[in-house]
C-alpha cells in the first residue's frame, strides 16, 4: 500500500512539473543608443566697421570663428560640395560652356539675361546671413584694400592678410585656397594658407563664364582676377550702413 502511494505522488509530482511554463529565453543584450555627434555651434557675424561705406563681416562665409577658413563656393551657389565641375554647376543646364541658364551677356554661352551682378537669391551671404549682407562688389574689395595696411600673419596655425583701417578696425582673411576637379592638372583643394581666393559679386562684363576674384598672397599682394564661375571660392560679405 505504501509502495503505491508513493508511485501515485511520483506521477502526481511529473505532472505538476511538466504543466510548469518554459523559462524564457535569455534576451540578447542590446547595443547601447549611439551618442548624437556635437552640433557646431557658429558664433554670430560682427559687422566690423573699416571706415567705408559698408560694414565687412569679420569672418568668412560658413566659419566658426574669425580665423577659421570658412567654406568653398561656386559663383551663385549658395553651399559647399564635394566636388567643382563644370557639370554640377547650378546656373547651367550640364554644359558649362554653352549652356548657362543665368547671369549670361552672350549667345554662345546660352541663355541670354544681362545681368551681372548677383541677385539675393543667388547671393550666398543674403541667403546665410539674412537681409542687408551681401558679397561686395569689386569695386568695394579695391577701396578696402587700398585704404589699409596689409600684413600677412598666422593665426591659430592659419595663415592669410590682416587689413587694419585707419580707424583702428581691423579684419583678416584666411588663406584658404580654392578647389576645382579635374578643370587643372593640380585636380582638388589647392593653395591652403598660400593663396586666398575671394568672389566679388560682379559677372565678368568680357567673360560671361568668368566672375570677378580679389586674390592674396604674401609676396604679391592682393590683386583682383576673373576665375570661372564654377570654381570653389571663399566669401566675406559686407553690410550696407
Amino acid at each position: 500500500m505504501k509502495t503505491l502511494s508513493l508511485s501515485v505522488l511520483a506521477i502526481a509530482l511529473m505532472a505538476s512539473c511538466s504543466n510548469q511554463p518554459a523559462p524564457a529565453p535569455a534576451s540578447e543584450p542590446t547595443a547601447p543608443e549611439p551618442e548624437p555627434e556635437p552640433e557646431v555651434v557658429l558664433e554670430p557675424t560682427n559687422a566690423i566697421d573699416m571706415g567705408m561705406p559698408v560694414l565687412w563681416a569679420d569672418r568668412n562665409i560658413g566659419a566658426t570663428s574669425p580665423s577659421d577658413y570658412g567654406g568653398l563656393y561656386a559663383w551663385g551657389e549658395l553651399a559647399p560640395k564635394r566636388k567643382y565641375k563644370e557639370k554640377n554647376y547650378a546656373l547651367c543646364n550640364g554644359e558649362f560652356f554653352t549652356d548657362l541658364t543665368k547671369y549670361n551677356t552672350k549667345e554662345e554661352y546660352g541663355t541670354v539675361d544681362n545681368l551681372v551682378v548677383l541677385e539675393p537669391v543667388d547671393d550666398v551671404a543674403t541667403q546665410t546671413l539674412g537681409e542687408g549682407w551681401r558679397i561686395p562688389t569689386q569695386q568695394e574689395c579695391i577701396d578696402l584694400s587700398t585704404s589699409c595696411t596689409k600684413e600677412w600673419v598666422t593665426i591659430d596655425g592659419i595663415s592669410g592678410f590682416r587689413l587694419t583701417a585707419k580707424n583702428g578696425n581691423s579684419i583678416f582673411l584666411p588663406a584658404a585656397g580654392y578647389r576645382s576637379d579635374g578643370y587643372w592638372a593640380g585636380n582638388g583643394l589647392e593653395g591652403v594658407n598660400k593663396l586666398g581666393s575671394y568672389w566679388t559679386s560682379d559677372l565678368c562684363k568680357w567673360e560671361a563664364v568668368d566672375a570677378m576674384t580679389w586674390d592674396m598672397r604674401e609676396v604679391e599682394g592682393i590683386n583682383y582676377y576673373t576665375m570661372r564661375r564654377f570654381i570653389g571660392y571663399s566669401v566675406r560679405a559686407v553690410k550696407d550702413k
